[in-house]
């Protein structure tokens, strides 16, 4: 009888948890997500929320492959509805928008206003999200193709593996300029400097839907979660992050 007293005060002292929900969120989403979480455990107490953040192509091979999830949350549309049409996932509304902007290293003098801008050899390295992977690098491009520069600047793109890791190389001064998404900028406050918000009209719509994974075996708990990143707490987070309502 000890030993089973032992092991339940043991059990609560570790925050165990009957059900664990495994959210698989772009790389931009992993502080609202990680923010929310608690407020979302609250109301269901024998749950716990583990996000797992990385580039959204990423996610969805690892879906593909039959990893085990309950909730996709891209930053694009087009992935879930890839995965949906392979019978991988129900696709659910959209939750929130971004925006997308160039930033520098806080500390650097080079200055642009526009997309074109970029063409100035000034800018020896060019961080980007490396497109079909980060949905941030396919917006990328889509702007500087607008612009008629992707050619010219072609040679000094630098892809990254996610968005999270090109605004690394912002803070850090390893680029020169780099695409990020508005929310990310934001988080890093003054270790970068936004020099300019790409025009909506440039690219598509950088628009985040949510998916429950069809192999879940909680779907209910699933869009119990998406519900709550719709309403007023989810919302809040995203917006303290600086996203945009969907």
């Amino acid at each position: 009888m000890r030993t089973l007293a032992c092991l339940v005060v043991a059990l609560a002292s570790t925050g165990a948890h009957a059900q664990t929900l495994t959210v698989l969120a772009a790389a931009s989403l992993k502080q609202p997500l990680e923010a929310s979480a608690p407020a979302f455990e609250k109301a269901h107490p024998d749950v716990k929320v583990v996000v797992s953040a990385a580039a959204t192509g990423v996610l969805a091979k690892q879906i593909e492959a039959g990893a085990p999830a309950d909730v996709f949350l891209p930053a694009d549309s087009k992935s879930n509805d890839a995965l949906a049409q392979k019978g991988l996932v129900v696709p659910d509304k959209a939750f929130a928008r971004n925006t997308l902007v160039v930033a520098a290293p806080s500390a650097s003098k080079l200055n642009a206003t526009r997309v074109e801008d970029l063409k100035s050899e000034s800018f020896k390295r060019i961080g980007i999200g490396r497109p079909v992977q980060v949905p941030a690098g396919d917006y990328a491009m889509e702007s500087l193709e607008h612009a008629a520069i992707a050619t010219d600047v072609r040679a000094r793109l630098v892809p990254g593996e996610s968005v999270t890791q090109v605004l690394t190389w912002i803070r850090k001064g390893d680029v020169d300029v780099g695409f990020v998404y508005a929310s990310d900028a934001a988080s890093a406050k003054s270790d970068v400097h936004v020099l300019f918000t790409v025009p909506e009209a440039m690219h598509t719509p950088i628009v985040y839907t949510a998916a429950v994974v069809k192999a879940s075996k909680q779907p209910e708990l699933a869009r119990a979660y998406l519900e709550f990143l719709r309403g007023e707490i989810g919302q809040a987070a995203l917006k303290t992050a600086g996203f945009l309502p969907p």
